[in-house]
This record gives structure tokens, sequence and C-alpha cells, in this order.
């Protein structure tokens, strides 16, 4: 099968080859190097190979895919002011930390008990120029003040786990105890769980000094040990009462809203000892 003299030339030209002039002294299909940016020399183009191209570069400034051009840093070299190439805007990373902090924000905002008051209306939380978290509160006529991660004494407290599973919902299950590892003082501590989604209200035997279960008692504050701050005690909690043909479980830790939790309390870990039971 025979090629036209222009499909050969296009050939010759996608393999490297050098086309050749024609008759009238052209190359056919060939557009030269200044349309391609390969030429050495000065002018349009970022020629002879050295760093991105205008097009490689104007493609990057527009977030489309082209090569990677580190020349767009500000102040980099190969950026080319005079042909209105902007420098790239590096406010977009500060940008997407501040969505993160917002983010963090709104989880930080279900932790309206441990600011100290319950009822007074306040504002979300807000990231100032400092990078501080604040907000403020009607308590006092209004009152601006700044989150910090410091422990403190709060008689607010309240940590609920989910609603545990153990990875099989349909399947029945009986919990033996829970193990919760922590230091501090405890007194003050209040710790109730629930079971098939229904609310935490029911409690556990009391623990003696070293952390054993006493086996007997039914109290809230189930842990009225001041542990030391420097070593861990791990508190054997029993339920009260048997805890069989259940399908789910859930821990609350909680102040009684009057008398505060020590700040030097502190969990290290909690773990649930369970048993699934067979199908029937």
């Amino acid at each position: 099968m025979s090629i036209t003299r222009l499909q050969q030339a296009r050939q010759m030209y996608a393999l490297g080859q050098l086309v050749s002039k024609s008759m009238d002294g052209l190359r056919p299909g060939y557009r030269g190097d200044d349309a391609y940016g390969g030429s050495a020399g000065t002018g349009g183009g970022n020629k002879g190979g050295h760093g991105p191209s205008d097009r490689d570069r104007a493609m990057g400034l527009q977030g489309k895919t082209g090569k990677t051009d580190k020349s767009l840093d500000s102040g980099g070299p190969g950026v080319d002011r005079s042909r209105g190439f902007r420098e790239v805007d590096r406010s977009a990373v500060g940008q997407f930390s501040q969505y993160g902090k917002n983010v963090m924000n709104q989880s930080l905002d279900s932790l309206r008990p441990a600011f100290g008051f319950t009822d007074a209306a306040r504002t979300n939380l807000i990231t100032d120029w400092n990078g501080d978290l604040i907000f403020a509160h009607t308590t006092d006529q209004g009152t601006v003040v700044k989150w910090d991660d410091a422990a403190d004494a709060s008689a607010f407290v309240d940590i609920k786990t989910k609603d545990i599973d153990f990875g099989e919902p349909a399947v029945r299950k009986k919990i033996y105890k829970v193990y919760i590892t922590y230091r501090g003082n405890a007194t003050n501590v209040q710790v109730h769980y629930g079971v098939n989604g229904l609310a935490p209200t029911l409690t556990f035997n009391t623990i003696n000094s070293d952390g054993s279960s006493t086996g007997s008692g039914s109290l809230a504050k189930c842990m009225p040990v001041n542990a030391d701050v420097d070593d861990w005690l791990k508190a054997e909690l029993k339920p009260s009462a048997s805890i069989n043909n259940i399908n789910s479980f859930r821990l609350k830790l909680s102040g009684d809203g009057s008398n505060a939790i020590a700040a030097d309390f502190e969990i290290n870990d909690i773990s649930i000892v369970y048993r699934l039971k067979g199908t029937r």
C-alpha cells in the first residue's frame, strides 16, 4: 500500500526523524521549533530544555494536569513576572489549616459541660488572630474566654462511650466486668452503664484500695480511691446485677454537678470483659 508524501513526512516526524524539505522548500507537517518550545535562543517558550515551558507553567497555575513545576514558588527561579505570571497564593495552605480547626471546633462544641456552666448562652468557638480558640458567654454579662487543655477540677464532666456491639450486633453477649486504669483522685467520679441502647443509669460494685472489686455495693461513685498520681491503679468494676443476653453496652463517666472531680484524675485505658453467646 502506498502512502502520500505528506503521510510519510508525518511518520518520519513522529519517529523523531528530520523531515526533508520538499521541492518548494517547505517541510510538510512540520510547524517549526517555536511552535513546540524546543529551539535554542530567546523569546516565548522557555526554550532549550531549561525549566518548564510557558504552557506547562500556565497549566500549573490553573491547577490543571501538567509537568511538576517547582519554579512556581514565590521568588523561585524561572518565574517570569514580566509575562504576567503571578505568584502562587500560599495562603491556601493557611485556609485549609483554618478549615481543619473549624472541624475541630465543632467537636469541641460538644464539651459544653466542661466549660463549667450549662445554662448560660454562649457563642460558637472561633479562632482568633493568634490561633487560640475563644468564645463568649453571658455569665457576668458577657465574658470572652480562651480554651486551654490544662487540667481543671470540674463537677460537669460527662463522658459517654458509643453503644458498643463488639462487631456482632445481632449476637447476644454476657458482660462479666469492666477494667478502668486510672490515677489521681477518683472519689467524685460517677460510673454508670447502659445496655441495648438505653441510657446509662445502672451501677457497679465498689472497689478496694488495691483496685479489686468488693463484690458488693451498688454506687455511682464506685471508685472511692485516691490513687497515687505517679502510679496507675486498675479498678475492677463488676456490675451490681448480671449483664446477660444483651446486644450492646455503653459506659458513662461523669460528675455529680456539685462535687468537682479532681484535676489530677486521669484515665489510661478501659477494657470490657465479655463473651459472645451461641445462637439458638
